[in-house]
């Protein structure tokens, strides 16, 4: 998974991510999407006492014709909500 130089990852809130990946076709967003959330989900931290999983809930959407990038960043988040209200874990296109 390699992100360009024109694309963008900022902190959206809380522990919300966003990432605006350009020239990406709707398959290849939801491989990307699906290998991170793997690759979180096999992260253990440790400490002495505990051992713990970690897990993302994954929105995804694409930015549409003549949309306001702020649409597409909050149809994503809704897509966030409904991965996390289908059990965590998971990734949900809108």
């Amino acid at each position: 998974m390699n992100l360009k130089s024109e694309d963008v990852v900022i902190r959206f809130g809380g522990e919300e991510i966003v990432a605006i990946i350009k020239n990406l076709g709707k398959e290849k967003l939801l491989e990307m999407a699906e290998t991170l959330r793997l690759l979180i989900h096999q992260t253990k931290p440790r400490t002495p006492e505990h051992d713990y999983l970690m897990s993302a809930s994954i929105g995804v959407t694409m930015l549409q014709e003549n949309e306001a990038l702020i649409d597409a960043i909050h149809r994503a988040d809704l897509a966030m909500y409904q991965a996390k209200t289908a059990g965590k874990d998971t990734v949900v296109y809108k």
